[in-house]
Protein backbone atom coordinates (compact mmCIF):
# COMPACT_ATOMS: atom_id res chain seq x y z
CA UNK A 1 0.00 0.00 0.00
CA UNK A 2 2.81 2.87 1.14
CA UNK A 3 0.48 4.99 3.10
CA UNK A 4 3.12 5.73 5.57
CA UNK A 5 5.89 5.56 2.44
CA UNK A 6 7.03 2.46 4.08
CA UNK A 7 7.87 1.26 0.48
CA UNK A 8 10.25 4.35 -0.11
CA UNK A 9 7.87 5.76 -3.01
CA UNK A 10 6.11 8.63 -3.82
CA UNK A 11 2.84 6.94 -5.08
CA UNK A 12 0.27 6.07 -1.82
CA UNK A 13 -0.44 3.26 -3.58
CA UNK A 14 1.66 0.81 -5.66
CA UNK A 15 -0.39 -1.49 -8.05
CA UNK A 16 3.13 -2.90 -9.72
CA UNK A 17 5.64 -3.92 -8.47
CA UNK A 18 8.89 -0.77 -8.04
CA UNK A 19 12.51 0.01 -7.92
CA UNK A 20 12.89 1.56 -4.27
CA UNK A 21 15.76 4.22 -4.39
CA UNK A 22 18.33 2.02 -3.40
CA UNK A 23 20.78 0.46 -4.82
CA UNK A 24 22.47 -3.03 -3.96
CA UNK A 25 20.22 -3.92 -0.93
CA UNK A 26 21.21 -6.89 0.68
CA UNK A 27 19.06 -7.20 3.89
CA UNK A 28 15.76 -6.00 4.31
CA UNK A 29 13.11 -5.96 6.86
CA UNK A 30 9.46 -4.43 6.96
CA UNK A 31 6.61 -4.15 9.16
CA UNK A 32 3.45 -2.71 8.77
CA UNK A 33 4.14 1.24 8.57
CA UNK A 34 8.14 0.97 7.69
CA UNK A 35 11.00 -0.95 6.57
CA UNK A 36 14.70 -1.32 6.61
CA UNK A 37 17.50 -2.15 4.59
CA UNK A 38 21.16 -2.66 4.21
CA UNK A 39 23.07 -1.39 1.10
CA UNK A 40 26.38 0.34 0.20
CA UNK A 41 27.21 -0.68 4.23
CA UNK A 42 24.92 1.33 5.87
CA UNK A 43 21.23 0.58 7.39
CA UNK A 44 18.55 3.16 5.76
CA UNK A 45 14.69 2.74 6.81
CA UNK A 46 11.72 4.67 5.97
CA UNK A 47 7.84 4.78 6.75
CA UNK A 48 6.24 5.44 9.89
CA UNK A 49 8.59 7.09 12.61
CA UNK A 50 5.86 8.20 15.43
CA UNK A 51 7.70 6.08 18.08
CA UNK A 52 11.54 6.40 16.81
CA UNK A 53 11.40 3.08 14.53
CA UNK A 54 13.49 4.66 11.66
CA UNK A 55 16.35 5.31 13.84
CA UNK A 56 16.61 8.58 12.49
CA UNK A 57 17.38 10.81 15.53
CA UNK A 58 13.75 11.77 15.16
CA UNK A 59 9.87 10.49 15.06
CA UNK A 60 9.33 12.07 11.48
CA UNK A 61 8.38 9.55 9.18
CA UNK A 62 10.27 9.53 5.93
CA UNK A 63 9.34 8.56 2.39
CA UNK A 64 12.39 8.20 0.97
CA UNK A 65 15.23 6.24 2.33
CA UNK A 66 17.01 7.93 5.98
CA UNK A 67 20.16 6.80 6.77
CA UNK A 68 19.91 4.84 10.32
CA UNK A 69 22.04 6.75 12.91
CA UNK A 70 24.04 5.46 16.10
CA UNK A 71 25.31 2.02 14.67
CA UNK A 72 28.99 1.04 14.35
CA UNK A 73 30.23 1.66 11.01
CA UNK A 74 32.87 -1.15 11.72
CA UNK A 75 31.14 -4.08 12.00
CA UNK A 76 28.94 -5.16 8.79
CA UNK A 77 25.11 -5.72 9.66
CA UNK A 78 23.84 -9.29 9.05
CA UNK A 79 20.30 -9.28 10.09
CA UNK A 80 17.56 -6.52 10.17
CA UNK A 81 14.29 -7.09 12.52
CA UNK A 82 11.51 -5.05 12.23
CA UNK A 83 7.57 -4.94 14.00
CA UNK A 84 4.58 -2.88 15.12
CA UNK A 85 7.00 0.22 15.89
CA UNK A 86 10.11 -1.43 16.59
CA UNK A 87 13.16 -2.41 14.40
CA UNK A 88 16.74 -3.80 14.96
CA UNK A 89 20.52 -5.04 13.93
CA UNK A 90 22.46 -7.99 14.13
CA UNK A 91 26.02 -6.81 13.80
CA UNK A 92 28.90 -9.22 12.53
CA UNK A 93 30.40 -9.14 15.63
CA UNK A 94 27.35 -10.69 17.58
CA UNK A 95 25.91 -7.23 19.19
CA UNK A 96 22.72 -6.27 18.67
CA UNK A 97 20.20 -3.21 18.66
CA UNK A 98 16.92 -2.12 18.70
CA UNK A 99 14.80 1.23 18.27
CA UNK A 100 11.66 2.16 18.46
CA UNK A 101 8.83 1.32 20.29
CA UNK A 102 9.51 0.11 24.03
CA UNK A 103 6.46 0.66 26.34
CA UNK A 104 6.65 -3.04 27.82
CA UNK A 105 10.73 -3.03 27.33
CA UNK A 106 10.75 -3.90 23.84
CA UNK A 107 14.20 -2.81 23.43
CA UNK A 108 15.76 -4.90 26.09
CA UNK A 109 17.50 -1.43 27.27
CA UNK A 110 16.06 -1.59 31.38
CA UNK A 111 13.73 0.84 30.53
CA UNK A 112 10.46 2.20 28.73
CA UNK A 113 10.94 5.02 27.27
CA UNK A 114 10.99 4.82 23.32
CA UNK A 115 14.69 5.56 21.54
CA UNK A 116 14.37 7.19 18.00
CA UNK A 117 18.62 6.06 17.94
CA UNK A 118 19.56 2.24 18.02
CA UNK A 119 20.22 1.05 21.78
CA UNK A 120 22.83 -1.98 22.16
CA UNK A 121 20.92 -4.45 23.79
CA UNK A 122 23.25 -5.90 26.76
CA UNK A 123 24.11 -9.50 26.51
CA UNK A 124 25.77 -11.73 28.08
CA UNK A 125 27.54 -13.76 24.59
CA UNK A 126 27.27 -12.62 21.43
CA UNK A 127 24.60 -13.05 18.95
CA UNK A 128 23.83 -15.77 16.27
CA UNK A 129 20.06 -15.87 15.40
CA UNK A 130 17.33 -13.28 15.99
CA UNK A 131 13.54 -12.49 15.95
CA UNK A 132 11.30 -9.86 16.59
CA UNK A 133 7.84 -10.28 16.91
CA UNK A 134 4.70 -8.02 17.72
CA UNK A 135 1.61 -6.88 15.45
CA UNK A 136 -0.15 -3.80 17.59
CA UNK A 137 0.51 -1.22 20.28
CA UNK A 138 1.88 -2.82 23.80
CA UNK A 139 2.64 -6.15 21.85
CA UNK A 140 6.22 -7.01 20.88
CA UNK A 141 9.22 -8.91 21.94
CA UNK A 142 12.88 -10.35 20.62
CA UNK A 143 14.24 -13.35 21.04
CA UNK A 144 18.01 -14.35 20.16
CA UNK A 145 19.63 -17.23 19.88
CA UNK A 146 23.10 -16.97 21.84
CA UNK A 147 26.75 -18.16 20.69
CA UNK A 148 26.72 -20.34 23.62
CA UNK A 149 23.13 -21.38 22.75
CA UNK A 150 21.26 -19.88 25.47
CA UNK A 151 17.72 -18.46 24.47
CA UNK A 152 16.79 -15.21 25.66
CA UNK A 153 13.76 -13.02 25.24
CA UNK A 154 12.47 -9.73 26.32
CA UNK A 155 9.23 -7.30 25.87
CA UNK A 156 6.05 -8.04 26.54
CA UNK A 157 4.71 -11.14 27.80
CA UNK A 158 1.00 -10.62 28.62
CA UNK A 159 0.44 -14.58 27.14
CA UNK A 160 3.61 -15.96 28.52
CA UNK A 161 5.57 -14.87 25.23
CA UNK A 162 8.98 -14.54 26.86
CA UNK A 163 9.41 -18.82 27.70
CA UNK A 164 10.34 -17.74 30.76
CA UNK A 165 7.54 -19.58 32.67
CA UNK A 166 5.80 -15.88 33.89
CA UNK A 167 3.26 -13.36 32.68
CA UNK A 168 5.50 -10.58 33.53
CA UNK A 169 6.87 -8.40 30.49
CA UNK A 170 10.63 -7.98 30.72
CA UNK A 171 12.31 -4.81 29.84
CA UNK A 172 15.70 -7.02 29.85
CA UNK A 173 16.70 -9.92 28.57
CA UNK A 174 15.66 -13.17 30.26
CA UNK A 175 16.60 -16.56 29.90
CA UNK A 176 14.09 -18.71 27.33
CA UNK A 177 12.75 -22.42 29.88
CA UNK A 178 14.08 -24.79 27.21
CA UNK A 179 13.02 -28.03 27.32
CA UNK A 180 16.22 -30.10 28.51
CA UNK A 181 15.65 -32.74 24.80
CA UNK A 182 15.44 -29.28 22.34
CA UNK A 183 18.21 -28.15 20.97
Amino acid sequence: MNASGDLCLPALLELRPARIPLAGVTLAAGARTHSLFFSGGRVYACGSGQYGELGTGSTANAAAPAAVTGLPRAARVTALTASWGGSGALLSTGAYYDWGYNAAGQLGDGSTADSDVPARVGLPAAVRQVSQGGSGAANGQTVVVLADGAVLAWGDNQKGQLGDGSTTSSDVPVRVRVPDAVT
